[in-house]
């Protein structure tokens, strides 16, 4: 696996204005989305081997239709380590990999204080 600087957030401004357009329209929708994946990648076997569980990566998603899945990841070596926008055919498409979804009530007010603290990640690191 490559070696990232655990020290320094170098991923910054991966999320546009288009993202966080996106996401702030679905605020009304009344749900945020978990996506949890087994992605049968390189690290998510090694992750598994410890954990004892299948499943062992988080998304989350604004929209109803997966618009604006992120996770907070190295990117497979192909994005810096921090948000990333994801795919939903991304994290499906290795042979095996199995994604479960989870629709969890959200209030606008809820949904906007998550949008606010990935857009302050976004811009400055966590």
């Amino acid at each position: 696996m490559p070696r990232h600087d655990s020290f320094s957030y170098i991923n910054h401004g991966s999320l546009t204005n288009e993202y966080f357009e996106t996401a702030a329209a679905s605020l009304n929708d009344g749900y945020l989305y978990l996506v949890i994946t087994k992605s049968k990648s390189p690290s998510s076997e090694v992750i598994g081997l410890f954990t004892n569980q299948p499943y062992n990566h988080v998304s989350i998603s604004f929209d109803r239709d997966l618009q604006t899945i992120i996770s907070y990841n190295g990117g497979d070596k192909v994005e810096p380590p921090g948000l990333n926008p994801e795919l939903l055919k991304g994290l499906t498409r290795r042979s095996g990999s199995v994604v479960l979804l989870y629709r969890l009530p959200a209030a606008p007010e809820q949904k906007r204080i998550i949008l606010n603290k990935v857009h302050e990640i976004n811009s400055e690191g966590s």
